[in-house]
Order: C-alpha cells, then structure tokens, then sequence
C-alpha cells in the first residue's frame, strides 16, 4: 500500500511539472495583417468614420512550386475604418488576418466604401481580377479611387509592420471657362446664356485585370449631359468669368473627340440708350480628339471676341493639384 501510494505521488508530482512547463512555454506569436498610411494627394487626413474596402489573396506556396500560381482568398471586400479609441487611433477591420512566411500577398482597395461594390473576375479556379460598376449622376462628384499593393515574405527578414497604400483616383477632372478677351474688345460686351458638354460617359465597368499593384485597367460606359444656363445676360469682365460647373466634373476616363460642346452666347459692340445691343450667337462643335485620363484635370479655357468664332485659349491638362497648359486651339 505504501508503494502504491508513492508510486501515485511520484506520479502526480511528474503531472504537476509538466502541466507548470506547459504554463510557461510561450505561444508563437502571429503577426497580423496592419493597415497603415491612406495616401493621395486629394484625401483630407481621416478622421472617425472615414473607411475603404479591401481585398487580400495569398499564394499557396514558394516560389517555383505549382501551389504558388493558386491563390487563397483571405478578405473579401473587407470594411476597413478609422478608429480613435483611448488615445489610439488608426485603421482596423474586423476579420484579423494574419502574414506567412514565403508567401505572395496581394491587396486591392477601393474608396468610398460601398458594400458589393466589386466583384471579383475568375478563371474558373482562382480570381484574376475585378469589375466595378460606377456611375456618374448630374452632381459628377463621386471620388472613386483605387489601390494595389503586392508583398512577398520571406524566411529570415521580418514581417511588414504595416500595408500602406497609394490611392489613386480613376476618374478625371473636368471644366469649361469662358471668358472675355479685353485687348481685343475693351468697350465692347459678351454674355453667356447656355453651355453645354453631351454624349459624355456616365455609367461604366471599370475593369481591373490583376490581384495587386501593377494591374491594367479599361472602361466602358454610356452618355451623359451637362448643362449652363443664364437668362440674365450678365457681361463678362475682367474679374468674371462663366464655369460650366462651379467645380469640376469628376468623370470617367474616356476619348474626347465624340463629346459635344454648344454654346449660346451674346455680343454687344455698343449701348443703346443706356443698355447693351445684344447679338445672339450660336456655337456648336466637338472636342478636340484626345483622351481624358484618370487622375488629371482638364480645363477648357474659351476666350470671346468679336470674330464669330470659339477661341479656346488653353486646355490645360495636369496632375490634380497641378498646373500645366497646352497649346491653343482655334474652333471656327
């Protein structure tokens, strides 16, 4: 009896250490999957609710094996948001996941945030890209931006701190101006009474062919109008000038050359009694052939005259934030 006793005491004492190593022995510890910089050179800092979707793939395996070309889905059009909490503040989401090491990670994020807004193109056995429906209403303010971002772990170099991402805008700025030309017609008058841009591209599929940075993008849509109008006969001066739109259209990328500009307009080259003798004219041409591109800013500059003609004076195409003008172009 005394035997078995020790036999039993030996035995729990046995249990007891292994149970406190198992205590003791750390977890290995993951490293998640962090969002850090929101970058573009329109987008305010964020604040509390400010949020942008995100997809993540993983290859499944090193580099050279046939498991590398096959692609694990790990976020699916996940809401990422911005997230100020007892002093901390940051971009955090839902579904953690987690890096791996000799593995390929790919991300594509999309802003504004619009739940099933992408969908994702397959080959029948992996994705290989995506589709995004957008539309351009009357307000042509919707700011859709997109980011890619690819990154490659490997054994013996740490994992990313963080996936910062460069947003950038897939769509154009665009706007018309009017004004006078006061060395050629000092005393005289012009107003603007109606402009109008047409057959402009309003709903497209915009087309992302890869899971990361480096994809192609093409589009495909259907028209669109936009419209000025002022029945006041305002003239133009030097400190005034007409706009299209008080600011710019964002639109969708596309060939200029089928879109439509008209314009009625008034001349006046003298007072009559104390008021202008207004001269309707009429103005109707396309565009200058050429392709608006996404993330630029393109402004159309008309100067007036007395000629019966359309002067555009500059079209200006550049990096939003920028300013850089082309040539002149004359439009009889």
């Amino acid at each position: 009896m005394k035997r078995l006793l020790s036999i039993l005491i030996i035995a729990l004492a046995f249990a007891s250490c292994r149970n406190e190593r198992e205590e003791v022995e750390p977890n290995v510890e993951r490293s998640p999957i962090l969002f850090g910089e929101m970058d573009t050179r329109t987008l305010d800092a964020p604040v509390v609710g400010d949020e942008f979707g995100v997809f993540a793939y993983k290859n499944g395996g090193v580099d050279g094996t046939p498991e590398a070309s096959i692609w694990a889905n790990l976020l699916n059009q996940e809401r990422v948001y911005w997230k100020e909490e007892d002093g901390n503040e940051g971009w955090t989401y839902d579904n953690i996941q987690f890096w791996e090491l000799d593995r390929t990670f790919q991300f594509f994020a999309f802003h504004p945030y619009e739940e099933d807004f992408v969908t994702p193109v397959s080959n029948g056995t992996t994705d290989t890209g995506y589709e995004l429906t957008v539309v351009t209403d009357q307000e042509a303010q919707y700011d859709l931006m997109t980011a890619g971002y690819t990154q490659r772990t490997q054994t013996g170099v740490a994992f990313p701190s963080q996936v910062s991402l460069d947003f950038n805008h897939e769509f154009v700025k665009v706007n018309v101006e009017v004004q006078q030309n006061f060395d050629k017609n000092p005393t005289q008058a012009f107003c603007v009474n109606y402009m109008s841009l047409s057959n402009i591209w309003s709903k497209g599929v915009l087309r992302i062919d890869g899971l990361g940075a480096g994809a192609t993008r093409t589009c495909s849509a259907t028209p669109l109008k936009f419209e000025y109008e002022d029945a006041n006969n305002t003239p133009l001066a030097t400190d005034y000038k007409v706009l299209l739109r008080p600011t710019p259209m964002l639109l969708i990328p596309q060939s200029t050359g089928s879109i439509n500009f008209t314009m009625n307009y008034k001349y006046a080259p003298t007072k009559v009694d104390g008021e202008w003798a207004w001269e309707p004219r009429t103005a109707n041409i396309n565009l200058p052939t050429g392709t608006w591109k996404a993330g630029t800013e393109v402004l159309y500059s008309i100067t007036l005259y007395e000629d019966n003609e359309i002067v555009f004076t500059k079209v200006s195409v550049a990096p939003w934030g920028t300013n850089q003008s082309g040539g002149t172009i004359i439009i009889k």
